[in-house]
């Protein structure tokens, strides 16, 4: 495990969740309505829930604290799935419609990143020894 190199903001991890972002929202809205015959309520639960593992996976994987990262990736991967829909690939959306929907996709990646945050804390520090709710956790293949 290394230290964050690079304190702060990182446009890398963004341009990661911004990706995967796209990808899974995709998915949300096509494959689960291509194989079962569901609501619109459901595909709209799936395509925010999008953001949120997105959010979860750039939190987890990503060193150092970054909450801020996955939220603004889920924004942009909101204008990426609006410029999409001009060149015809989804429902064209209307802009305040866009704008509504990346604020509420802002606060659902960042609760994503704050629970891969969480999760990124406790596997390392619980994987390669440290402190875990007070107790000491000894690291693998350590004397106990």
């Amino acid at each position: 495990i290394t230290e964050d190199e690079h304190p702060g903001f990182q446009w890398s991890w963004v341009t990661v969740g911004t990706a995967l972002g796209v990808l899974a929202s995709v998915y949300a809205l096509y494959v689960p309505d291509a194989l079962w015959d569901v609501s619109n309520i459901t595909v709209l639960l799936l395509f925010l829930g999008s953001f949120f593992i997105t959010g979860m996976l750039v939190g987890f994987l990503s060193p150092g604290a970054t909450l801020l990262e996955p939220a603004a990736a889920a924004a942009f991967a909101i204008i990426a799935d609006a410029f999409l829909a001009l060149v015809g690939l989804h429902v064209p959306l209307p802009p305040a419609f866009i704008a509504i929907i990346a604020t509420v996709a802002f606060v659902i990646g960042l609760g994503g990143g704050y629970v891969g945050e969480v999760a990124h804390n406790l596997y390392y520090h619980t994987a390669w020894g440290g402190e875990f709710k007070g107790v000491e956790v000894p690291k693998p293949g350590a004397p106990s």
